[in-house]
């Protein structure tokens, strides 16, 4: 077996949970997940250092002097992917609906869903195969998606469609806020770099002066004022930088499967015919039964 063989048993490997595509240029941050370089956000802190927020774990990644490399090894299996072109052979998949059950592939006259067990005002919409369902929904309302009334059909788009911009609007908001904050941040730097000036200059100016204990006994209490306001500032910029980060990853985790749920409600609905009445349907045992 090539090493190109196995990867797209385990393309999860190799993707990216931030933007949910196929690595590029892959790092690997201190708390050992992985994101696209273009995915982290970098944070510069007042001594210089820098500092990433995992997307997956939260945790507060520091670098000193450097930022974090790119992993070749994580790199080298993507780029293998890409030249074995396993990826151009599992696109013809990429609208195949899957039973929520038991995963196997349907085909456009076995999308089953079960109107029992959705629950639209939570956008929970799932599709089956015929044996999962009457396994699993034998006494729900469990018919094939050609069925959906086109009331339910269209409820259902125009909730996922609405949760979807209110999700996206609601990121664009927290993004403006990062952005809002990330020039606090550099506000407060240049406010602690000033700070260190101007008190450099009231140091050399006082020494000059007669009473020079007294004076620099008075400078000193400011100083450490003016430090404890910044100190607090910064801390209070953390704090909501890091719920900021947290609420656009959950954001995005939640996109996920409305995307998912959109898709597969469009593909299996624009590929059926209606020329079946929901009248005429009987399930495929009953089927089987009058033939005998």
């Amino acid at each position: 077996m090539t090493s190109c063989s196995f990867l797209p048993n385990y393309i999860n490997l190799i993707t990216c949970k931030k933007c949910n595509n196929l690595f590029t240029n892959p790092v690997t941050q201190i708390c050992g997940h992985t994101h696209c370089q273009d995915c982290l956000i970098i944070f510069t802190n007042v001594d210089g250092s820098f500092k990433s927020i995992c997307y997956e774990c939260g945790y507060e990644n520091y670098y000193q002097n450097c930022m974090p490399n790119i992993n070749i090894a994580i790199k080298s299996l993507v780029d293998s992917y890409l030249e074995s072109g396993e990826h151009l052979k599992t696109n013809k998949n990429d609208s195949q609906i899957y039973c929520s059950t038991c995963k196997v592939p349907l085909s456009t006259n076995e999308v089953f869903t079960c109107k029992t067990c959705n629950v639209l005002q939570n956008l929970k919409y799932s599709f089956y195969c015929g044996n999962c369902g009457w396994s699993f929904h034998k006494k729900h309302e469990f018919i094939q998606v050609e069925f959906i009334t086109s009331n339910e059909k269209d409820k259902l788009m125009q909730m996922l469609c609405d949760a979807f911009l209110s999700i996206q609007n609601n990121h664009i908001k927290l993004s403006n806020v990062q952005n809002e904050i990330i020039l606090k941040q550099n506000s407060l730097i240049k406010l602690v770099r000033d700070s260190t000036k101007d008190f450099k200059n009231l140091i050399e100016r006082t020494l000059e002066k007669n009473n020079q204990i007294e004076n620099l006994s008075n400078i000193k209490s400011v100083k450490i004022t003016n430090l404890d306001i910044i100190s607090k500032s910064i801390h209070y910029f953390n704090e909501i930088m890091l719920l900021i980060n947290f609420s656009l990853n959950e954001l995005e985790k939640s996109l996920v499967p409305i995307e998912n749920n959109y898709c597969n409600l469009k593909n299996s609905l624009s590929n059926i015919t209606y020329s079946q009445q929901e009248t005429d349907y009987e399930p495929p045992c009953k089927k089987n039964n009058n033939l005998c």
